[in-house]
């Protein structure tokens, strides 16, 4: 995952930064909506999510950070990633948002 969004530390860390444009087509790891420019507070803010939880062990590596949207981030808060991909929640999401956008169907 490379975007402007994102940086990379020499030691493999990871931060958010605010320099990407407003909409460049970044989408949801999750529920692929396309996100917005973090600093932007609505529930398709860009934000870094860790698909093995902090508190499960999960480091914060290019291999374990994700983009999710706002959204998706607060409903998965420190749920493993395999259940949250398979939660209710989510399925009627992505359905939501590949009504809302003709992109996705």
């Amino acid at each position: 995952m490379g975007s402007r969004w994102v940086s990379w530390g020499e030691d493999g860390g990871v931060c958010a930064t605010d320099t990407g444009p407003h909409s460049v087509g970044y989408r949801c790891y999750f529920c692929h909506v396309r996100c917005t420019q973090p600093g932007f507070h609505c529930d398709t803010m860009a934000t870094l999510d860790h698909l093995t939880p902090k508190s499960k062990g999960g480091r914060r590596t290019r291999h374990n950070i994700v983009l999710a949207c706002s959204s998706c981030n607060s409903k998965k808060r420190s749920v493993a990633v395999d259940e949250f991909l398979a939660s209710d929640w989510l399925k009627q999401r992505r359905t939501d948002v590949a009504l809302a956008d003709p992109a996705l169907s």
